[in-house]
């Protein structure tokens, strides 16, 4: 149970920065491509982290 809160409050913790992140930017940048390569990143760590999770059998220590 221990590991599974870790890893809960890991999860909670990046999707709020992440979410952060996206409304300063979008705030900050024109409507598109410099907005669309900055918020990029995020979108590959949402679909990378949880991948390399199942297949790698990666933990959030």
């Amino acid at each position: 149970m221990e590991g599974e809160t870790k890893s809960f409050v890991i999860v909670c913790v990046s999707a709020i920065i992440s979410t952060s992140y996206c409304y300063y930017i979008s705030t900050r940048i024109k409507a598109g491509v410099f907005r669309l390569i900055s918020v990029l990143p995020v979108c590959a760590l949402f679909h990378i982290l949880p991948i390399c999770h199942i297949w790698c059998g990666v933990t959030y220590v």
